[in-house]
């Protein structure tokens, strides 16, 4: 049994080492992200780092040689190969989820390897199929060399993450409300707004909470009113909510915290859409954290429709292992994105969502 180690930039890259030396049968045991290079910690660059595993001996030497080994192994070795072999059927379905399915394999070897790649990164194999038929589409007769392929996915990924729709003053008081289930980082979300907008922009800024559920948040964001100078109200009720907005009727902007609300729970979900109905917001910006799995992020996409969002706005992009979340986000969204934070710092660690950017960050820049 031959065990080796193997390091790329890329897990498809490191996949294909593997298949080329160990052969198809090899089993992957271990993956993990790996800091290379660098002086003291630093400047150095993130690869991706496979420990494989196959019978060396069976690959390589006559039957008889192997047959002999396999009598001289320890019965713990024994064991790791008799569980090895039990892997290979599901490794081997991993295998083929990283290659390209059949109808792709008339496309040049630069679109299939980008497609292993957006499927590595986290997107939907359905996304990435499409993906790289329209590019195909596109440049019918074209065999694309690795750039140009490169290029050309990387825009049809930014054309799907769609429409891009930042707050803009507008001359006249607007309501912002931030909607999402808990956890997703709305109260610090909501901090950064109003401190790019105070200070940032020099506008007359309002914060107003719902989140009684949580009495830090409520103090969180109290603090930051303090520190930006920003008057913060606490409200408990519509009727309350109605009030609030109605003495900051001057502001340029008045921001509404909201209470994470868990999807599944219909009551909540109610409560929520009655108090919003009362804001007339201007817009509803779903907060999605993009360390939420897939089928839940699904879920929440779909129970929050009744709500009205009509902005997408995603956090935690520093703490997320796959990008290809964000592509998978916004495709079942299908609302413009407003922002994607990337850390906890307030005012900082938040930008105007940029597709061609987060385009880059999907395939692995």
């Amino acid at each position: 049994m031959r065990i080796k180690k193997y390091v790329a930039v890329s897990l498809p890259e490191a996949m294909g080492q593997v298949r080329q030396e160990l052969g198809r049968d090899a089993v992957i045991l271990h993956t993990q992200k790996v800091k290379v290079g660098g002086v003291f910690g630093l400047f150095s660059k993130t690869m991706v780092e496979v420990t494989a595993a196959c019978d060396g001996a069976s690959q390589r030497a006559p039957m008889e040689e192997a047959q002999a080994a396999s009598f001289s192994l320890a019965p713990d070795i024994r064991i790791l190969q008799d569980e090895i072999n039990s892997m290979k059927g599901l490794m081997s379905q991993l295998v083929r989820r990283m290659e390209a399915p059949s109808e792709l394999a008339a496309y040049p070897v630069s679109l299939r390897q980008l497609f292993s790649q957006m499927v590595a990164q986290g997107v939907r194999e359905e996304l990435a199929t499409e993906i790289i038929s329209e590019v195909s589409h596109d440049r019918t007769g074209d065999e694309l060399d690795e750039e140009s392929a490169r290029r050309a996915v990387r825009t049809q990924v930014a054309r799907r993450l769609g429409r891009v729709r930042p707050i803009e003053p507008a001359g006249r008081r607007q309501v912002i409300a931030l909607v999402g289930p808990t956890g997703v980082g709305k109260t610090t979300t909501l901090a950064k707004l109003a401190a790019q907008f105070a200070l940032g922009e020099k506008k007359s800024v309002a914060l107003v909470t719902a989140d009684t559920y949580r009495i830090a948040a409520v103090e969180q964001l109290r603090t930051y009113g303090e520190i930006i100078g920003v008057p913060v109200e606490v409200v408990f009720t519509p009727q309350e909510l109605r009030l609030a907005l109605g003495r900051h009727d001057h502001r340029d902007l008045v921001f509404i915290d909201t209470a994470g609300r868990g999807f599944r729970n219909a009551m909540q979900m109610s409560e929520l859409k009655g108090l919003l109905e009362v804001t007339r917001a201007d817009e509803i910006h779903l907060v999605l954290s993009l360390t939420t799995n897939l089928q839940d992020a699904e879920q929440v996409i779909h129970s929050f429709v009744p709500i009205g969002y009509n902005r997408l706005l995603m956090t935690k992009l520093d703490e997320n292992t796959c990008p290809g979340q964000i592509l998978n986000f916004a495709a079942a969204a299908g609302q413009p994105l407003s922002y994607v934070t990337t850390g906890q710092n307030v005012p900082d660690d938040m930008e105007v969502a940029d597709t061609a950017k987060l385009a880059k960050v999907i395939l692995g820049g």
